[in-house]
């Protein structure tokens, strides 16, 4: 049996591969989206967290039938927790753990670096969404602030693999009292970062033109910003 939706304009039965209504031309695409996000299981989107850390250039057309915010706030999390044990290696470079146990629980510094990269990267995906729906608003089409959000977090998955990079280069830094030394390997480790920021704008530039059908270029262009804002946060 052929799954249709209704079109609430001229109230005809339309199946569900067509984004416009043949009828009356009605945009049904909001209809589509919320009909397939119910059918959204919790097994779905860890299948897509999964597609969004290895193969994020597969997870695009799934995102765009069905957007979800779960998802992203899952890869969020992880990508928090990797901020808080580079950030407790960095520390224990210049006070060993042992010590740093002595002053501090180890175990509860990285609990408190997580929550804190849990908020400011929630807060970061939030804004990085506002600003998204602003340029493709900019450049013609009409935003839907679901399928950005969700587009901006999934899109995130790509920043995996640097993260990851960046943990083990952390790790690398040599555990003696040489600012030189440690300035070199935190300096390598941040420029990781950075240039996973472009990544993340090619792969973000990718999914919403695709989306909302727009100029790739032109969205990246105008999505320099971000990247620029990248420099001012980390």
């Amino acid at each position: 049996m052929e799954l249709t939706v209704r079109c609430p304009n001229c109230k005809s039965n339309v199946p569900i591969g067509y984004p416009i209504c043949p009828y009356c031309g009605f945009d049904l695409r909001p209809i589509i989206r919320l009909k397939a996000r119910r059918e959204l299981t919790k097994w779905d989107i860890l299948k897509r967290v999964k597609k969004a850390l290895f193969t994020p250039w597969k997870l695009h057309r799934d995102i765009m039938i069905a957007p979800d915010s779960l998802g992203p706030l899952i890869l969020i999390l992880i990508l928090s927790m990797f901020s808080a044990f580079r950030t407790t290696m960095l520390i224990g470079k210049f006070i060993s753990l042992v010590k740093l146990y002595e002053i501090f629980r180890v175990d509860l510094l990285i609990i408190l670096s997580t929550v804190a990269g849990l908020f400011l990267y929630t807060v970061i995906w939030i804004a990085v969404s506002i600003y998204v729906n602003f340029v493709v608003k900019l450049l013609g089409s009409r935003p839907d602030i679901s399928l950005t959000r969700s587009i901006t977090g999934y899109s995130a998955g790509i920043l995996f693999a640097p993260f990851l990079v960046s943990s083990i280069v952390t790790l690398m830094i040599p555990n003696v009292i040489d600012i030189t030394v440690i300035s070199y390997f935190s300096n390598l480790s941040r420029t990781i970062i950075f240039a996973s920021a472009i990544l993340y704008l090619l792969s973000l530039s990718d999914a919403v033109s695709k989306a909302y059908a727009i100029n790739r270029v032109l969205f990246f262009i105008l999505s320099i910003p971000l990247f620029l804002a990248a420099f001012l946060v980390f």
